[in-house]
């Protein structure tokens, strides 16, 4: 009788073992994790109000099956997070129409719950209030002086930047005449560039300008070259908001005395405000010496061309 040739035995792929180990670590690591924070309290009372970690428990407890008994709990804990009430109060300041609500929530301990409030209450004597009264946050007095801009209360501002106050209430302020975006306010803001104290307010309140109102004051100081390199810039992207005084961004972008930064920025602005007039200025500028200027006119170009 013959004997049955042995099957040879499949050597076992060691990937297989290797992915089974590691499989085997993780999920020991897993279980070990949920067993320190089933045992350990401790994290409870240090963090209460932790609320990724309450979540990463919960998914963990999830994931293997097993129940939460303080669901229930960590869902109270979770109704009474500091970060949900003060959400809860944020979101009350923006939606509420009631002076009242809002004079009371402008007291809030919360200094960026008080912001919210005096900006949807937008009264000219609260702002006041918050500024010379000394609110004891210093980001809400400053918040406070930019929102008087809002208000176009440029008496107030004025006052403001005339008087002692701290640094910051008077940077508001400044910040304030951009918001404003009179032609009075420009001629402030102007003013303010040779300051080295708010020089970097002043730009940032120039290039934030809005109010076609200042364009008749932004135009020729665009042109001046007496003006700093980052006032320029910052007044043709305030021109570009304007939709307005593409012929004088034009002269700019055309004018190669200019620096290349300017030229660049006006380029820019006029693929912003659309305006079809300029789309020979710039097609000139594409072919620029300049390989940062003749880059933003071909995106001015590629702007203009879609623009019926």
């Amino acid at each position: 009788m013959t004997s049955q040739p042995t099957k040879p035995t499949r050597p076992k792929s060691p990937v297989r073992w290797t992915l089974l180990v590691l499989l085997w670590l993780w999920a020991g690591c897993v279980f070990m994790t949920l067993d320190l924070f089933r045992n350990v309290p401790e994290f409870d009372r240090v963090r209460p109000d932790w609320s990724v970690y309450r979540g990463m428990r919960i998914a963990a407890h999830r994931m293997v099956g097993e129940p939460l008994p303080e669901l229930d709990r960590v869902r109270t804990t979770v109704a009474k997070d500091p970060a949900d009430l003060l959400a809860r109060r944020l979101d009350a300041a923006r939606a509420a129409t009631s002076t009242a609500a809002l004079a009371d929530l402008a007291t809030d301990a919360d200094p960026r719950v008080r912001i919210t409030a005096l900006r949807s209450l937008g009264d000219r004597h609260a702002l006041l209030r918050a500024i010379h009264d000394g609110d004891e946050f210093w980001k809400v007095r400053k918040a406070a002086a930019r929102l008087l801009g809002r208000l176009r209360a440029e008496r107030e501002l004025e006052t403001i930047l005339a008087s002692e106050l701290p640094r910051a209430v008077r940077e508001g302020a400044i910040l304030g005449l951009g918001e404003a975006g009179t032609a009075w306010s420009a001629e402030q803001l102007l003013a303010y560039t040779t300051d080295a104290t708010y020089r970097g307010a002043a730009v940032q309140a120039l290039g934030r300008m809005r109010n076609p109102d200042a364009a008749a004051i932004l135009q020729p100081a665009v042109l001046e070259s007496k003006h700093a390199t980052e006032v320029r810039i910052a007044i043709c992207r305030a021109l570009a908001r304007m939709k307005a005084s593409a012929p004088t961004l034009a002269d700019v972008l055309a004018d190669k005395a200019n620096p290349a930064a300017v030229r660049a920025t006006a380029a820019d602005s006029l693929g912003r405000i659309g305006d079809k007039r300029s789309l020979t200025v710039v097609a000139e500028a594409v072919t620029d010496p300049d390989a940062f200027v003749a880059r933003r006119a071909r995106l001015a170009q590629a702007r203009l061309s879609h623009v019926r």
